[in-house]
């Protein structure tokens, strides 16, 4: 028995020893050489996105002149429902929102909005800014002269198409020239 209480008196000692011998941080190393570059690892797909392409909707040279505005030098337009209805403001704030514009004249010539083109050729410093604003369940296109002119000379029949992509969630996009409807287009599998 005294064999016992030594045994376990001694094991006790060295655990309380042991425990007890801990000293304070020491300070970290220094860095060590960087390593050499890996390989680059095969492009990945740009993966499933649960992307709303909505159809082209038509504004005609009519519409952009009933609305035009001669004191504030703009039209505007409103566009809600095909698509637009499930518009919210979670997507505005943390996905992208495209709007491309189309002259119905000439339907293989998209452009990005925003954008402004320059009709210099027209009136000196001449310009139209197209632009649009989001919402819940709807979006608003404006188109802006820099300067008073003649309108009817300026506007004409277009189409607006909108793709609304939510957060893509890491999905690969980075490539992809969100200006460029063709690339859009490809990159997200979509038909006109």
């Amino acid at each position: 028995m005294k064999k016992n209480v030594y045994a376990l008196l001694t094991l006790l000692s060295a655990l309380l020893l042991f425990t007890a011998c801990e000293g304070p941080a020491g300070e970290n190393g220094a860095i060590g050489p960087q390593g050499a570059k890996g390989n680059t690892g095969p492009k990945g797909n740009i993966g499933e996105i649960n992307v709303m392409a909505l159809g082209w909707s038509p504004v005609t040279k009519a519409d952009h002149l009933s609305r035009y505005d001669a004191e504030g030098l703009y039209t505007a337009t409103g566009f809600t429902g095909g698509g637009l209805d499930n518009l919210t403001q979670k997507e505005i704030n943390d996905g992208v929102i495209l709007m491309y514009m189309r002259p119905v004249s000439d339907r293989t010539k998209v452009i990005s909005v925003p954008t402004v083109i320059d009709y210099g050729h027209v009136s000196e410093n001449l310009q139209l800014s197209y632009y649009f604003i989001a919402g819940p369940k709807r979006a608003d296109l404006f188109i802006e002269l820099s300067k008073p002119a003649d309108v009817t000379k300026l506007f004409r029949d277009e189409e607006y198409r909108f793709i609304i992509i939510p957060n893509t969630g890491g999905a690969r996009l980075n490539n992809v020239d969100l200006t460029n409807y063709e690339q859009v287009k490809q990159a997200l599998n979509l038909k006109d």
